[in-house]
């Protein structure tokens, strides 16, 4: 049994500086603070009643992770030959500007 009640904590874990830690197991990993954040390049509001987000910006049967509803406000990361990257991919033909 936990004495502190934290059933889920790994209380024999190391605690390393990222650089410790890249340099402990041979990782490359980048601290949180330099990594650049992805803003959004616009706003769109959904505007079918559902609307399926993929993997990839195409229509395939293996490809649907999602499923995005009306008027659902979706922030644009990038657009490319009529589709917009949020999360995954969707058609830029079901969106209107916000």
């Amino acid at each position: 049994m936990v004495s502190n009640g934290d059933y889920d904590m790994d209380l024999d874990r190391a605690n390393y500086t990222v650089a410790g830690f890249n340099t402990h197991y041979g990782t490359h990993i980048e601290p949180f603070e330099q990594l650049i954040p992805i803003r959004p390049i616009k706003y769109a509001y959904i505007n079918t009643e559902a609307l399926n987000m993929r993997s990839t910006p195409e229509v395939t049967p293996t490809n649907d992770i999602g499923t995005l509803k009306l008027n659902d406000d979706v922030p644009i990361i990038e657009e490319k030959n009529g589709w917009y990257r949020i999360e995954g991919w969707i058609s830029k033909n079901y969106t209107r500007p916000k």
